[in-house]
């Protein structure tokens, strides 16, 4: 079984090749071409989906994409992926509504880049839960029971079983008081 810290590093490198993947696919069912650099500045695009895709990095670190405990239940997983695609959606249009000057009013192209992007997204994390080298299996069998095994329990563990923060709630709240405030 790898470290927690490379098993971050795998999702986070799966989660770059599959975002631009995603760009890719986009484009290239956008533009009804595979060969898209010959029609379209792909290097524009780029450029311009890449500061969004950093504040998406963001929302998946803060819904838990990055936590390797995979024993949460679907519930809990399921509104935190609804809660990311949200985000990005509201992130990616105030971003295209205001650069007006970009030169392309990608509307359609973002909606499909989140849709796309998120069944990568699913699907990775679905293939990656299912692969022998991370360990999820014992993790999830204990989870599955609602007991934990001796080696799980520890401070981080009871914390995490007494204070559960709602993300959701959290990002909501951030986001009113940043309005009540302007």
């Amino acid at each position: 079984m790898l470290g927690k810290n490379i098993l971050k590093l795998v999702l986070l490198a799966g989660d770059i090749f599959f975002i631009y993947a995603a760009l890719f696919a986009t484009l290239a069912i956008r533009h009804a071409r595979i060969d898209i650099w010959t029609e379209i500045d792909v290097g524009f695009y780029l450029a311009r989906f890449s500061l969004i895709y950093a504040f998406w990095f963001l929302l998946l670190y803060i819904f838990d994409f990055y936590e390797i405990s995979f024993s949460d239940e679907i519930k809990d997983s399921a509104r935190n992926f609804t809660a990311f695609l949200i985000g990005a959606l509201v992130s990616g249009a105030l971003y295209f509504y205001f650069q007006t000057k970009m030169g392309i009013a990608p509307k359609t192209t973002l909606i499909l880049n989140i849709a796309i992007f998120g069944a990568m997204l699913i699907g990775w994390r679905v293939f990656l839960s299912r692969t022998f080298f991370l360990g999820y299996k014992s993790e999830n069998a204990a989870g599955s029971q609602k007991k934990i095994s001796p080696a799980e329990f520890n401070e981080a563990w009871f914390l995490k079983a007494v204070v559960r923060h709602d993300k959701l709630y959290e990002v909501a709240k951030g986001i009113f008081d940043f309005c009540c405030g302007i």
